[in-house]
């Protein structure tokens, strides 16, 4: 079941997450960066000003408060992305696929000040004295397309069920693995933290955010830093290998079989996005609650945020990157969904298979049978691969951990029998797991036990705010598309599928989430370009007083 669900997440992503989303994507930040006059560098000291309180205020109606409301946007950005996304696009696309999250950050600030700035503007006040907005507001007040208003809540509301839960709770625990805590006790009882602050509504959710953002942020900053000056003779290869040759392949080093230029590309954009948020239009709805009378002001603040989100993950990239833990083969537990069996022995030809992980050339999948004795495959002539890399010392065990003795059934590459088999080599890691790892004394750091526990507390509080912050998004489309009366029960099933993240596969929690915010974005992408002058207007007219800065 679990490779039909990969395989189709696979063939829908080609579709809502390849070349037309990138281009659609990086394409509306490159027109509302010339067409507002990069105001990437015409606000961007104003903005941190603001968010300083060096402005005077200016409040009116809202649930939140300014500072709240940034807080809980930045929790929604800075959150498992940021140190497993980061790896997982390290992991696929190389270094270079750093260069592309910064320039999606970059035109993506454009995008964000746009949606933000638009959204506070067309809000409105709900049945129940709360504020509502969002692109859904916008494309109904200002376009008059209220249909196109609830294509986007639809998608919100399956984004905050798919986005916002699976890939952060399913990250979160395999960060405890070291522990060895059972997955579904860590499932419930993050269950039960979600449901005491989701339950509470917007002003518990901004309480917690606006005390968790500064605090995990500093810390994890003081982390990275100290690690870093263990390694301070890579700093300048790691930064060349990341930002000086984006545009060249990813060359094969150690475990690591390198990446086509597309492969890069496409791994930056998708992990830039998912990280920032910026044209998602989640983050709008947010802001929207904010008690800021002005919209203008408003879109400038946000700007920052794409920003920060991408400072964490430059800081998480260059730690993986200048220890050289993405390359490392580390014995760990496979992922069944990971594996591929390729028939012919490609041990001593890795430039073939880096032709094939980069879809360069075909090598025909593995059918049949295989003899394994004493935990160990007896066939020769198979290579395998777990998650784009050779696989090595491969041992096979049963449930009750004695050595396997038997036979496997291979289907098209996959293993489909037996069904209840912990596998376990050596092979490069991804996900959560190549962050514990490469925080856990890979490189210099001599102090890997402690840094690894902080890194591990740092990431739980990064996940668990961005859990909570998501949960809002869905409130607030549910109540656009007329259900406001049944928020308890979508709280509920909220709340449930914070339980399903943490026992399903992380390739399908993280592919799911991907693919639901580029679902997400479409029509908020599109709406945006459809009424630019009126964003243009909010911003240039309601950008509220300076105070003694001048612009």
């Amino acid at each position: 079941m679990s490779h039909r669900i990969k395989t189709f997440l696979d063939h829908t992503a080609y579709y809502f997450n390849g070349p037309l989303f990138i281009t659609l994507l990086l394409g509306t930040g490159l027109f509302f960066t010339i067409y507002l006059r990069f105001p990437q560098f015409r606000y961007f000291r104003r903005a941190f000003r603001m968010i300083l309180g060096k402005e005077p205020s200016t409040s009116q109606e809202g649930d939140t408060s300014i500072v709240q409301a940034i807080a809980t946007s930045l929790a929604s950005s800075i959150g498992a992305g940021c140190i497993s996304g980061v790896c997982l696009a390290i992991h696929i696309g190389g270094p270079a696929a750093v260069f592309w999250m910064w320039v999606n950050t970059f035109l993506g600030m454009a995008t964000r000040m746009a949606e933000v700035a638009a959204s506070h503007r067309y809000r409105e006040k709900s049945e129940d004295g709360t504020m509502v907005g969002g692109p859904m507001y916008f494309m109904k007040n200002s376009l008059g397309m209220p249909w196109l208003g609830k294509i986007f809540a639809f998608g919100a509301l399956f984004t905050t069920l798919l986005a916002g839960t699976l890939p952060q709770v399913n990250s979160m625990t395999k960060m405890l693995e070291p522990w060895n805590i059972n997955k579904t006790v860590a499932g419930v009882i993050i269950m039960l933290l979600v449901a005491v602050v989701v339950l509470g509504g917007i002003q518990r959710i901004g309480q917690v955010t606006e005390r968790l953002v500064p605090f995990m942020t500093l810390v994890y900053f003081g982390l990275v830093i100290f690690i870093l000056s263990f390694q301070y003779d890579q700093l300048l290869s790691s930064l060349s290998a990341m930002f000086l040759h984006p545009f060249r392949t990813a060359p094969m080093i150690g475990g690591f079989l390198g990446a086509s230029l597309q492969t890069i590309v496409q791994q930056g954009i998708n992990w830039g996005f998912f990280t920032n948020d910026a044209g998602s239009g989640s983050v709008a709805i947010i802001h929207s609650s904010s008690k800021e009378q002005y919209s203008g002001k408003e879109g400038i603040m946000s700007m920052v945020e794409p920003f920060l989100s991408n400072c964490v993950c430059t800081l998480t990239a260059l730690v993986i990157v200048s220890t050289g833990s993405y390359q490392d083969k580390v014995e760990t537990t496979f992922d069944r969904i990971d594996i591929i069996v390729l028939q012919g022995n490609y041990r001593a030809h890795p430039k073939r298979l880096h032709a094939y992980v980069s879809d360069q050339e075909k090598i025909p999948s593995f059918q049949g049978k295989l003899d394994v004795r004493e935990g160990k495959i007896q066939n020769s002539e198979v290579t395998i691969l777990h998650d784009a890399c050779l696989a090595e010392e491969i041992t096979l065990f049963t449930q009750g951990q004695h050595l396997f003795n038997g036979t496997l059934v291979i289907e098209g590459g996959k293993i489909r029998a037996p069904q209840h088999l912990h596998i376990r080599g050596k092979s490069t890691l991804s996900h959560a797991k190549l962050g514990r790892y490469t925080f856990g004394g890979a490189g210099n750091n001599p102090l890997g036990w402690l840094t690894k526990l902080l890194m591990v507390l740092c990431f739980l509080l990064f996940a668990f705010s961005t859990i909570v912050s998501y949960s809002y998004f869905g409130d607030r489309a549910l109540i656009y598309l007329g259900g406001g009366r049944y928020l308890v029960i979508y709280r509920l099933l909220f709340v449930l599928f914070v339980f399903i993240g943490a026992v399903v596969e992380a390739t399908i929690a993280w592919k799911s989430a991907v693919l639901s915010c580029a679902m997400m974005s479409l029509p908020n992408l599109i709406s945006l370009l459809l009424r630019p002058s009126d964003i243009k207007e909010t911003i240039e007219t309601q950008a509220g007083p300076k105070g003694k800065y001048k612009n």
